[in-house]
């Protein structure tokens, strides 16, 4: 249910975000920005009001104080949405109206799918095999489907926007791969290797979990700033340069465990400045990404197909957290007593270390390739705004007549 419901929101509020702006607003990116931040200050009181409520007086009032809340985010939309003016009305009204059946339009259809998918999650969801597979065939599928559509049914000006998105889609999962290791070997490793004392007390492993969307919260206005005063001075770095920023940054992040196994005293348990640093190179790398992704596809992609590019975006989050999980499984394995401590914690931390450092490598070279490749895909976005300032390897295959 949650999983059907949030397919309906996610898609629709990011692109309700971008109808807020014309394609050549400056204040476009800080915008999504500032959206991403708010994302996150629930994304933050989430676990700490439900969740205490389950720990304090039981997990129905933790479910009920998420339920009130989505209620009263609902009943605030609506309050709001005269503010929206038509931005929030359907493309295309009579399509919806349109009967597919006797008695049933093509909006109450769409309403009878959902039902029907949450059944077929929900019986999925108890086999991870088939739900990992089922999403890797469907996202496969939405690719050819996306290439098909961008080639035979898109104007050329559509078709390039499209192409565009779609590489760049390619490279989040790059990233979502090695962001998401922060739910999973980061939180092992945080566990087992990380000195979490913190002036006489130690901060649980669970805790640190917490510090990505404190670090959104605090660094979103900081980015949403920096790209509005690049772009009044027409030196904002244009979308596939951001992307290729991210995939660097978090490259970086993943090279503090090294760093810090080199200034650990003993050789088993790392400073916990270094895993804070990991957390904040990743959420800088997740600023210059994830709302800008949103950003993109709202401001080229045609609007007929906004949603569906959003949902796909989305499906790039899902099936790097399916490749995180692989990654983690095949590469930071360490061996455990049957209590659950480890054999040898110098052994496990040269494991995390050596394997961390390999994630980095792969992040930053494809980082490196994103922005030799970022001058070309620049140019088929066919993107006239001036805010945008030219990059070195711009400017140089400028120089050498390999772009325009």
């Amino acid at each position: 249910m949650d999983a059907a419901g949030v397919g309906f929101l996610k898609a629709n509020i990011s692109t309700v975000v971008g109808a807020l702006y014309e394609p050549e607003d400056a204040r476009r990116d800080s915008g999504f920005t500032t959206f991403y931040m708010g994302i996150n200050i629930g994304g933050a009181l989430g676990p700490l009001v439900c969740g205490g409520l389950g720990n304090w007086l039981g997990m129905r009032y933790g479910f009920a104080a998420a339920g009130i809340g989505m209620l009263v985010a609902m009943c605030t939309f609506l309050y709001g949405q005269k503010f929206l003016g038509d931005r929030t009305s359907p493309p295309n009204p009579e399509a919806l109206r349109r009967k597919l059946l006797p008695g049933i339009t093509r909006e109450w259809a769409i309403y009878g799918c959902a039902l029907l998918l949450v059944v077929l999650v929900w019986q999925a969801l108890n086999v991870y095999a088939l739900a990992s597979g089922t999403l890797l065939w469907f996202a496969a599928g939405l690719g050819l489907f996306v290439m098909y559509f961008s080639i035979f049914r898109c104007q050329p000006l559509e078709r390039d926007r499209m192409l565009v998105v779609a590489t760049l889609i390619v490279f989040a999962i790059i990233f979502w791969s090695l962001y998401m290791q922060m739910f999973g070997s980061l939180t092992l490793f945080s566990d087992r290797l990380v000195d979490r004392d913190l002036f006489g007390v130690e901060i649980a492993a669970s805790q640190l979990n917490g510090l990505p969307s404190v670090f959104v919260i605090t660094l979103a206005p900081v980015l949403s700033f920096l790209w509005f005063w690049l772009a009044k001075r027409h030196l904002n770095p244009n979308i596939p340069v951001k992307f290729a920023l991210s995939l660097v940054l978090v490259g970086l992040a993943f090279m503090m465990p090294s760093l810090g196994q080199s200034f650990s005293d003993d050789g088993m348990r790392i400073s916990l400045f270094w895993f804070v640093m990991i957390f904040v190179l990743m959420v800088i790398g997740e600023l210059c990404q994830a709302p800008i992704s949103m950003s993109m596809i709202t401001k080229l992609c045609p609007r007929r197909v906004l949603g569906m590019m959003m949902g796909a975006y989305f499906v790039s989050l899902a099936i790097g957290s399916i490749v995180a999980g692989e990654l983690a499984a095949r590469f930071t394995q360490v061996a455990q007593r049957a209590d659950g401590s480890l054999v040898d914690a110098g052994a496990a931390l040269d494991t995390y270390a050596s394997a961390f450092f390999a994630f980095g490598g792969i992040a930053i070279c494809f980082g490196l390739m994103l922005y030799l490749l970022s001058p070309f895909l620049y140019q088929h976005m066919h993107d006239r705004d001036e805010t945008h300032g030219d990059s070195f390897i711009l400017r140089f295959y400028r120089g050498v007549g390999l772009c325009s």
